[in-house]
């Protein structure tokens, strides 16, 4: 069922993603360029693909589905919650509050960028200068997820 949900959401002329939603009220935006691939590995969600490798607790998924993103990422204007969207040269973080904080970690814990958000909005975190390898993301310390650039 998932796979034909997959080459419909792909015969609509929008920029269709698969986007998660997590209970805190995230959304995180995979686009299907990525080739995302959803699959259940004991109590998580695992989607991986080009670049994505992410995994998310099922007790803290509220839903996941395909659906048409405006070129900015964002969702829903009015809500206040991020929203991340992952390309292999940059992370695009959209509603973040005042103060957010974004940190990327190597697989082994090592910190390579960290920035603050002061005013709140959108933040674009160049991935360009990382090497190859699996990073871990957090923001404001409590949602984490991996990437991998390749």
């Amino acid at each position: 069922m998932l796979m034909l949900m997959a080459s419909f959401a792909k015969a609509d002329d929008g920029n269709v993603s698969l986007v998660v939603w997590t209970k805190d009220g995230t959304q995180a935006i995979y686009e299907l360029q990525q080739r995302p691939l959803v699959t259940f590995e004991g109590t998580d969600l695992v989607i991986t693909g080009d670049g994505i490798e992410a995994k998310y607790p099922t007790a803290n998924l509220v839903r996941f589905t395909f659906m048409n993103v405006p070129a900015d990422g964002i969702l829903d204007k009015d809500a206040d919650n991020e929203q991340v969207k992952y390309t292999d040269d940059q992370l695009i973080i959209t509603q973040l509050k005042a103060g957010s904080v974004v940190s990327v970690y190597t697989a082994d814990g090592r910190l390579v960028d960290s920035r603050t958000k002061p005013d709140g909005g959108t933040l674009r975190l160049p991935l360009s200068s990382l090497g190859t390898g699996g990073y871990i993301v957090k923001i404001n310390g409590r949602q984490t997820f991996k990437i991998s650039r390749k």
